[in-house]
């Protein structure tokens, strides 16, 4: 017995060995076939190099069938190619990357596959690539609830929109992300989204020249930004509306400050472009040191070889000598900024540089200028036609969908209906009927009532209006004219008001266009109480079918949100408000929501005629408020 103990105890040890061996062996290979990932030994790599290593990390992740690393090596593919912009090569493997996730249904590599793609094909400016790619990232990470690759989705998606022109498009985008951070329980989480969706909403409005409200969206991120980095931009852009409103008072006061900060952080880009600016207002202040500032930011940007920068500096120093009405040095640095822009094939810039020297009298341009915007123009309609090709086929594709979803859920309930009608007998059909009909004359009878006990309400309402607010006025301007205490020119202003408050109780009651265009019609309302202080969301009305719905039912409709509107406008307060429409079935419902002071309901009996307008036509209504946190309708017609 003890030989045969002896020779297992000496054959055990043997294999103990073999395989510690192997498994050392097998670190070790894995150690080296991964170094590729450690940071601090790729970087002392060439490009050569960290894509040799790559591939055989690559090579060996498949074969030992190590999904962890194989997902890395993919990613670092992508980031690779991209560092030196081979963007084909990336994207072949971002691809990669896409039918992997998809192979082992991992649904964040598959989200990460779609960010690598989009803002690949954003980079080579295939924007209705990037935008489809956005898009379906947005889709799958909002099922899976990623609000962070939602909003990320959405703000790229949004700067998009606004390069080729969809400005509106842009906003309800940006718009469709604020309330997304609304609904988040840690709002302060997403401050960092917030600032970047406030810049895009500015840029957006400057765009369009509606300079006070870009003016609010910068400060509102302003206030939200603790670098001090982030706050020398903000000033910056502050400025440059200033410059554009022609403030230059303003524009001044905001540059200097920023130049300040840039001055204190050391920061050579941000001081070359603030003082940059600051010349340009200096300029139209007739201050000739406005040259100088110019020139100085033209030196930082050339020791920085700033290429953009370069043609910015010169840009500007040609419109300072145009100023000052010296020609030949305005044609000098144009001649300089448009070798840099073409040198870059920046289009715009060299189409405003163009037109800087044919306004300087260089003709020989003309052609070149003209040729060169067409270009322009061309491809522009060509991507909004693109993308709008690409919105309507994947909003067709989601209404097929649905529509094939509700023909399976109508043949199901068929089924069941067919089923039942078997089990029924004569009289009970016979029962049924005569049920039916009494119920349809017993609702008939009683919308009929509320029907004129609501004619008899509008009535009364506006028979108070007349006499609260017009007659009360008329009376107290005849006491003034005929006791002589008004002169003529206030006399008239207050009879202008008159006027006005007449012309509202007039248009609140007036007739209602709901032929074909209700749409247009509802959102016109929306959109007239706009005003300053108050951002004004309004989703989904298009997608409305309003041709379904009787006049009676649009005419109540509108007559509701006019009210809820009037309501908001006159005693809310509120800062934000958003209505939203969607179609359910053959039902629409539209959600109103403003963050203003509440409501309190014992004391509101324009919410029971609101109540009273939806039951006469078959909808119903339902208001939430608390004195200080906002009011809340949701309406179902």
């Amino acid at each position: 017995m003890k030989p045969n103990l002896l020779s297992f105890l000496f054959f055990y040890c043997i294999l103990l060995l073999i395989s510690n061996n192997t498994n050392f062996c097998f670190a070790q290979t894995t150690n080296s076939s991964y170094q590729i990932f450690d940071k601090n030994s790729r970087k002392k790599w060439t490009i050569e190099k960290r894509q040799s290593e790559l591939n055989n990390a690559l090579k060996f992740a498949k074969k030992v069938k190590d999904t962890e690393y194989i997902i890395k090596s993919y990613r670092l593919k992508n980031a690779l190619f991209k560092a030196t912009k081979e963007y084909d090569s990336a994207n072949y493997y971002s691809y990669k990357l896409l039918d992997f996730g998809t192979q082992i249904k991992d649904s964040l590599t598959i989200i990460r596959a779609y960010k690598y793609l989009a803002d690949n094909y954003n980079t080579m400016d295939s924007v209705n690539l990037a935008i489809d790619f956005y898009d379906k990232g947005y889709t799958l990470s909002t099922k899976l609830n990623q609000v962070p690759d939602q909003l990320r989705a959405l703000q790229y998606t949004a700067m998009l929109q606004r390069k080729i022109g969809l400005s509106f498009e842009a906003e309800e985008t940006l718009s469709k992300a604020i309330a997304l951070i609304d609904e988040q329980s840690k709002k302060e989480d997403y401050t960092v989204n917030l600032i970047g969706i406030y810049v895009e909403l500015g840029i957006l409005y400057k765009e369009r020249q509606a300079y006070e409200q870009a003016l609010v969206y910068y400060k509102n991120g302003f206030d939200l930004v603790e670098n001090k980095g982030y706050k020398s931009t903000f000033l910056n852009n502050i400025g440059n509306l200033y410059l554009d409103m022609q403030d230059y008072d303003n524009a001044l006061e905001n540059f200097n400050a920023s130049l300040d900060i840039a001055e204190q952080l050391k920061d050579s880009l941000k001081i070359a472009r603030v003082m940059c600016n600051i010349g340009v207002v200096k300029y139209h202040l007739n201050d000739r040191t406005s040259v100088q500032d110019i020139e100085k930011s033209l030196e930082i940007r050339e020791k920085m070889n700033y290429l953009l920068g370069m043609y910015s500096s010169y840009y500007k120093l040609a419109k300072a000598y145009q100023h000052f009405n010296q020609t030949n040095k305005a044609k000098q640095n144009a001649n300089e900024a448009l070798k840099i822009a073409t040198n870059l094939k920046i289009g715009e810039e060299q189409l405003e540089t163009l037109k800087l020297l044919i306004d300087l009298g260089n003709t020989s341009h003309i052609n070149s200028y003209l040729h060169l915007r067409d270009s322009l123009e061309q491809i522009e309609s060509s991507s909004k036609h693109k993308y709008m090709s690409l919105k309507y086929n994947y909003q067709k594709e989601h209404e097929i969908a649905k529509e094939n979803e509700l023909k399976y859920l109508a043949n199901k309930i068929e089924l069941q209906e067919q089923h039942a009608r078997k089990i029924m007998s004569r009289w009970g059909l016979v029962i049924g009927v005569i049920i039916a009909i009494l119920v349809f004359l017993l609702i008939q009878n009683h919308h009929k009532r509320k029907f004129l006990a609501q004619i008899y309400d509008t009535e009364k309402r506006i028979a108070k209006q007349v006499h609260d607010e017009v007659a009360n006025d008329i009376y107290h301007t005849m006491n003034k004219i005929q006791s002589h205490t008004i002169d003529e020119e206030t006399a008239l202003s207050d009879l202008d008001k008159i006027y006005q408050k007449t012309r509202d109780i007039s248009k609140s009651n007036n007739d209602i266009d709901i032929d074909d265009h209700f749409s247009e019609t509802l959102e016109e309302l929306i959109v007239s109480y706009k005003k300053e202080g108050i951002l004004l969301i309004t989703t989904g009305i298009s997608n409305i079918k309003w041709e379904r719905c009787n006049k009676e039912k649009l005419i109540v409709l509108y007559r509701v949100i006019q009210e809820l509107m009037t309501n908001m406008s006159k005693h809310s307060k509120a800062s934000r408000v958003r209505v939203s429409f969607h179609q359910k079935g053959h039902k629409i419902a539209i959600d109103y929501m403003d963050n203003g002071i509440g409501t309190d309901f014992s004391k509101k009996s324009g919410l029971k005629n609101m109540e009273n307008r939806i039951s006469t036509v078959g909808g119903s209504i339902k208001f939430e408020s608390n004195n200080n946190e906002g009011f809340k309708a949701s309406l179902i017609l």
